[in-house]
């Protein structure tokens, strides 16, 4: 390999190695914005609710209380227990067979690292293939 061409692929790398810094050092501070985030807002619902505000403009951004609804699986339930009430509560549409798509990736890598063919009846049905990504270690600030 040319000197150019070395010194080429090496600032490549070290380009690679600052922007993948940045980014971690980006998405420690969105966590940690998040997380704050999260508090003050619970905090100025109440005090909002607490003094009648349901609105405001600060800075030119419009704020507001909206509602979210959520429905999650209570802790200890099990998938099957839920998926036969939602069945037996005329809401079994809600209810769909489905496949482990990290289990199947998993054994599917299995089956090729020992060279065992992929039965050709999935194969039919997946797309099945491998990609080359860099990655970087060892970016501790």
């Amino acid at each position: 390999m040319s000197e150019a061409a070395t010194d080429t692929i090496v600032a490549g790398l070290r380009e690679f190695v600052a922007l993948s810094k940045e980014k971690r050092r980006l998405e420690e501070q969105v966590k940690s914005l998040t997380t704050r985030l999260g508090e003050m807002s619970d905090l100025l619902v109440e005090d909002m609710a607490l003094h009648g505000v349901q609105n405001a403009t600060v800075d030119g951004a419009k704020l507001y209380i909206r509602s979210d609804h959520y429905c999650n699986k209570r802790g200890g339930v099990s998938m099957e227990v839920l998926c036969d009430v939602l069945r037996k509560t005329d809401l079994g549409y809600l209810v769909a067979e489905t496949y482990n798509a990290s289990a199947l990736k998993a054994r599917i890598r299995e089956m090729r690292d020992q060279g065992v063919p992929v039965p050709e009846v999935l194969a039919d049905v997946l797309s099945i293939g491998e990609v080359q990504r860099l990655v970087a270690t060892g970016l501790g600030d």
